[in-house]
């Protein structure tokens, strides 16, 4: 169920968007039973009413806001009772009668620091888990790009929030392959008032063939003393079979783990393939694996293109959406309160 604000075709799990997908058919297409869960909501409070005590009500039954009855965010032994509030633009407020503190409904939330209605709001949330560009959005919401990079803001700060207390963890019957790329993000020169490229900034990257899950780490070099801790908080199972190529910083991998060295060769423009197949050693109810590292090198052409020309400062945060995404969970996860 598409809403009026909705540009097109669009789909969370599909590389791009499409205006008339008669003529142009999405890249690729999956039977997931995933329900872009905030787009649903958002186009249900856009149809049922324009009123914000509706709205209010959705998001509070999606744990987006504080609810009546939750503990005090300050004291945390009292309890936060609904009061009347016509200054705030919901008309109603938050008041905990222990430490006789008042609250607005947004406090804590993704919806702090904007100014948009909870309804504008919620649809600029349903834009960003469709993966749609800034300028896009705000063209479709009839609002400046300063709003919508704002809000864009907020919502990664929370997905970065949620990543660093939830980890990407591979598990041990796992295939990993692990390989490097740099980039060369863009930085103010605050002499000239321009950007321009910056120093070079490695990212580490780490992909499971089964479950898709991606894990990037960005270092300050390619030393194995420097990676060596990035890679490892991932895989902490032995029994984790990892590929990745020769390079003298992954050799330690081959030392304590089922580590295999990849053959990169390269015809044309084509990926690196190596159609070889190796019988892993410990764990050999997983039967015959093909020895290669298409999957990451697939990975970092999309990588690139998400990342684009980022800003030096954005790096970390764009670092964990892209983890974030690769879950394949709903976006409330990481938004709720």
């Amino acid at each position: 169920m598409q809403s009026h604000f909705d540009m097109g075709a669009l789909c969370s799990r599909c590389w791009r968007t499409t205006r008339n997908t008669r003529a142009r058919a999405p890249r690729r297409t999956h039977t997931s039973t995933y329900v872009h869960t905030i787009g649903d909501t958002c186009d249900a409070i856009s149809q049922l009413s324009e009123r914000e005590d509706d709205v209010v009500g959705h998001l509070r039954r999606w744990r987006l806001l504080h609810r009546p009855g939750d503990a005090c965010p300050t004291c945390t032994s009292g309890v936060l009772i609904h009061v009347r509030n016509d200054a705030a633009p919901e008309g109603s407020g938050l008041y905990c009668s222990t430490c006789n503190t008042r609250y607005s409904i947004r406090h804590g939330s993704v919806f702090a620091h904007t100014r948009l209605s909870l309804l504008q709001a919620c649809k600029v949330i349903h834009l960003w888990n469709i993966r749609m560009p800034m300028h896009m959005a705000a063209r479709a919401m009839g609002l400046s790009v300063k709003v919508i990079t704002s809000m864009y803001h907020c919502i990664r700060e929370r997905v970065k929030s949620y990543m660093l207390a939830h980890p990407v963890v591979f598990a041990a019957d796992e295939i990993v392959e692990i390989d490097e790329c740099y980039l060369r993000p863009m930085q103010t020169d605050k002499s000239r008032g321009a950007y321009r490229k910056s120093q070079r900034q490695w990212v580490i990257g780490m992909i499971g063939r089964n479950s898709g899950h991606v894990a990037l780490e960005a270092a300050a070099d390619h030393r194995t003393d420097t990676i060596r801790p990035l890679i490892d908080r991932h895989l902490p199972h032995r029994e984790t079979a990892t590929i990745s190529d020769k390079d003298r910083s992954f050799f330690y991998l081959a030392r304590v783990r089922d580590h295999y060295f990849s053959e990169k060769r390269k015809v044309g423009a084509s990926l690196y393939v190596d159609t070889r197949e190796v019988l892993l050693s410990r764990t050999r109810s997983r039967g015959n694996m093909q020895l290669h590292s298409n999957y990451i090198e697939g990975y970092w052409s999309h990588f690139r293109k998400l990342i684009g020309t980022a800003h030096s400062s954005s790096i970390d945060m764009l670092l964990y959406e892209c983890e974030f995404r690769s879950l394949d969970i709903p976006i409330e996860s990481a938004l709720r309160l």
